[in-house]
Formats: C-alpha cells, structure tokens, sequence
C-alpha cells in the first residue's frame, strides 16, 4: 500500500486501487443523471465501489432510489436500490462488487448516478466517490 492507495498483485506499478472519481453537490430530490468520470482513451474501467453521501439535509420525509452505470437506466453497474435510511448528514450507503457479474467501464464511456426516486425532502444533497482501478 502506497499513499492511500492499493497495488494490486502481479500488477504493473501503474495498477492501484484509488478512488476515481468524487462529485459533490447532487440534488437527491430530482430524478436525473450525473456524470461521475469519463474512461480514457485506451482504458477500461473496473468499479469496486462507490459512496453516496449525504452532505446537506433538511425534512427528510422518504429517501430516494438510485443505482450507477452507463446505459439507460443508469443500473448496469450497481442496480438501482431504494437508498433505506439514508436520510442524515454524515451518513453514507455503500454500493460494493460481491461475487457478480457486473459492467466494466470502456474507453470513452461515462460512468453516471442515476437518481431513479428522487427523495422528498426540503432539502436532499449528496456526493459520491467511487473506487476501482484502470486497466
């Protein structure tokens, strides 16, 4: 482990875990798409995880549903999942890869959050960092 990061075994020095992308200042209470990161020419893009966070909160009254991907629906990376107790400041709900088949990100593909149910709530804003590795 370097600085934070994770080398993976047998990999070229380039290869670490780290955390991609970070996006802040999401309005949860809108169903829509936000751009997360844009794979690189010649990359491909292996997500590990993400973090939803809730950095801004006011009268949560139901949370929201959201899932991350590239395709319609924003759901081929993590499926879309109503986001059950999410609803403080300094909370966060942790989307992970465990033993599935999921979506690699291609060269030039656009990694997206898709809020599916927006909350209701006065105020709902979150940010999102999302951890993996290029290849």
């Amino acid at each position: 482990m370097t600085a934070g990061r994770l080398l993976l075994p047998n990999a070229s020095p380039s290869t670490v875990v780290d955390v991609v992308a970070q996006v802040t200042g999401i309005n949860l209470k809108t169903v829509a798409t936000t751009n997360l990161v844009t794979v690189p020419a010649n990359r491909t893009l292996v997500v590990l995880a993400a973090v939803l966070r809730i950095t801004v909160a006011s009268v949560i009254t139901v949370v929201g549903a959201a899932g991350l991907g590239v395709a319609a629906g924003e759901d081929d990376v993590f499926p879309s999942v109503t986001l059950t107790g999410l609803d403080a400041v300094d909370e966060a709900w942790f989307f992970a890869q465990d033993g599935v088949l999921r979506k690699v990100v291609t060269a030039g593909q656009i990694l997206k959050l898709g809020v599916d149910t927006g909350y209701t709530a006065t105020t709902a804003t979150g940010a999102v960092e999302v951890v993996g590795y290029y290849l």
